[in-house]
């Protein structure tokens, strides 16, 4: 073989050699960033730009409002049904905080009274005494959220401590929702833990805010698709909805109990508030209805409605402007 040939060999041994190492060398660097460095798409970045601008706008309507005030007017009715010796329900309304709860309890031996009693106890105690509050951002949306949900956790740890301390307890727990307004009522926040529901009436059109929290929600059928999926007290933590609903004048919430929701149907509820403009009445005619349909489990609702004010230049008035522009 001639030089020439041997030398042409090594030399394309050589290239051959060097091009797999480089091509090795490329796989494993592009293998490294995409395990060090996902894609633009699934950075934190890309995410966090959408979300101040949502916050920013409503924080922003907050310190500004439009050019109207809102005032919130709610009332409460609660009775025991026609078939159970003990009513478990319970609701709170808070005006001053702009907060309305309530809760619905099980549990034997008036376990669930008292799981009711307890969670809406931490909840009003937390407004009265403002805990959970921090005055630098007392205004932010963002920050009113996770107030909300600090306050069902430890709600939740109280009937969870009670519930393993007393054997007469054992197994307690309770649904529980809420609807906590922002500072000019341009947002109303909602939590809830379980089946009792915040619904929304507009426009004489009845939307269910919530979701329940049941075996039937997440596929169970049959008998046991109506056991709760999640309730405060019944596990060391609990998962709680949030949600930010934007207010309108003339709006009505409600907040119910299933003895109020499983007995009547969704366009009955309308029609029953719709036919009663006094919240006061409305809520005695929601509770008829149930018991007129059995009345089978304990009944509790709770009307809000959201009003328009006239138009003020706030001369003079400034009980309405200082109860509407404190924190809370």
């Amino acid at each position: 073989m001639s030089p020439t040939v041997v030398v042409l060999i090594v030399l394309f041994a050589l290239g051959t050699a060097l091009a797999i190492f480089v091509f090795t060398r490329k796989r494993s660097t592009a293998a490294d960033t995409r395990h060090d460095e996902p894609p633009k798409s699934l950075q934190p970045q890309a995410v966090l730009s959408v979300i101040p601008h949502e916050q920013l706008e409503q924080e922003a309507e907050e310190i500004a409002p439009t050019d109207y005030e809102l005032r919130i007017f709610g009332v409460g009715r609660t009775d025991v049904g026609l078939r159970r010796k003990l009513n478990e329900d319970a609701f709170v309304c808070l005006p001053e905080h702009e907060l309305y709860a309530l809760a619905d309890g099980m549990g034997a031996h008036a376990a669930g009274e008292v799981a009711s009693k307890l969670t809406l106890e931490a909840i009003s105690d937390a407004f009265e005494h403002n805990r959970y509050l921090s005055a630098e951002s007392s205004e932010q949306p963002s920050h009113r959220k996770m107030r909300l949900v600090r306050i069902l956790e430890r709600a939740n740890q109280i009937v969870w401590t009670m519930s393993n301390e007393v054997q007469a307890y054992r197994g307690m727990g309770t649904t529980v929702v809420m609807a906590h307004f922002s500072v000019h009522k341009r947002y109303v926040f909602i939590a809830n833990v379980g089946d009792s529901r915040c619904y929304r009436i507009r426009d004489g059109q009845l939307t269910q805010l919530t979701t329940d929290h049941t075996l039937g929600s997440v596929g169970v059928l049959g008998k046991t698709s109506s056991l709760l999926s999640r309730a405060v007290g019944i596990e060391p933590n609990v998962e709680v909805d949030i949600m930010t609903y934007r207010t309108k004048p003339d709006d009505i919430l409600l907040l119910c109990s299933d003895g109020l929701s499983r007995m009547v149907a969704d366009d009955q509820i309308c029609a029953t508030v719709m036919d009663h403009p006094d919240l006061n009445v409305a809520a005695d005619a929601l509770i008829a209805k149930a018991k007129d349909a059995g009345g089978k489990d304990n009944i509790t609702a709770v009307l809000i409605r959201m009003e328009k004010l006239p138009p003020s230049n706030h001369e003079g008035d400034s009980g309405l402007r200082d109860r509407t522009t404190l924190p809370v």
